[in-house]
């Protein structure tokens, strides 16, 4: 278990802001995930800690969260931040029986569709109570992708087209 993930569940749920964490957590790790610079930046001892601690107050995070990982950036220790989500995640799982499942779209679902990709996830998470996160991301071109706790399944155009790509 990793120590920074444990205290930050600890003080969550002591402010009773897990929820709010996990999705933002979630978010933030998606952004990571697409930009390995920022994280390689946020490592870096040439950026001062005036600038990192001003990139991640950017981000609008929750204050704990904010807080841990400006801890991690004035020690040049962002680089555990690979350790830290997986084991939060971890946690997470075991702790919460919600499943927070980001959808990214081309555009708005409806209602209807959301309550039927519901029904679909319904199997895949037994015993959880599933929270469908609407994003829309033009770029996806159709069809929609899904993040669940950093891992993805990705049913979009653009997803399909890319592979195509690097097939050819």
């Amino acid at each position: 278990m990793n120590s920074y993930a444990k205290a930050l569940l600890d003080i969550a749920e002591k402010h009773d802001s897990v929820d709010q964490i996990a999705y933002q957590f979630d978010e933030l790790n998606e952004t990571i995930f697409n930009n390995r610079k920022w994280l390689k930046m946020m490592n870096s001892p040439m950026v001062s800690h005036v600038e990192k601690i001003k990139n991640i107050e950017a981000l609008s995070l929750n204050e704990h969260l904010a807080t841990m990982l400006k801890m991690l950036a004035k020690t040049n220790q962002m680089g555990l931040y690979d350790t830290i989500y997986p084991a939060w995640v971890r946690m997470i799982r075991t702790k919460n029986n919600v499943a927070h499942i980001n959808v990214y779209s081309v555009k708005a679902l409806t209602e209807t569709q959301i309550n039927t990709l519901t029904k679909k996830l319904k199997p895949r998470f037994k015993g959880m109570t599933i929270e469908i996160h609407v994003k829309v991301r033009e770029n996806l071109i159709g069809g929609i992708k899904l993040i669940y706790q950093g891992q993805s399944l990705d049913n979009s155009i653009a997803h399909e087209l890319d592979e195509l790509y690097m097939t050819v």
